[in-house]
């Protein structure tokens, strides 16, 4: 089974567009003044909010079943989303530290990252 199957079994297929956004918005935080550990909080924040977006739009909620499965439908297609967009970033992270090992440091080391002063 290759990624793709693997990704259109667990997520939604309207929902695989969220995970580069993801990563891209997590790109931005990471170099603004934002703490490095609180981006994984904020990308999950933002993909839960999509996630519920979408899945109230197409989701029945006449009942209180329904909606309590809309609701876990939401939180783990956000953890999910926000999980592949985490794992993309520490492939390219992992690509770039091998091809710079005694280089300069890359954009993605630790290094730049805002801590807690």
């Amino acid at each position: 089974m290759d990624l793709a199957e693997l990704l259109n079994e667990y997520i939604r297929s309207e929902l695989i567009v969220v995970i580069p956004v993801l990563y891209f918005l997590g790109r931005i935080l990471r170099r603004s003044k934002v703490l490095c550990k609180r981006i994984p909080g904020i990308l999950l924040v933002v993909s839960l909010a999509v996630t519920a977006l979408y899945t109230f739009s197409v989701c029945d909620v006449s009942s209180l079943k329904n909606f309590y499965a809309c609701l876990f439908s939401i939180v783990t297609q956000g953890v999910l989303l926000t999980g592949g967009s985490m794992f993309i970033h520490e492939m390219v992270k992992g690509r770039t530290q091998n091809k710079t090992d005694s280089d300069s440091k890359s954009d993605t080391d630790q290094e730049d990252c805002k801590t807690e002063e």
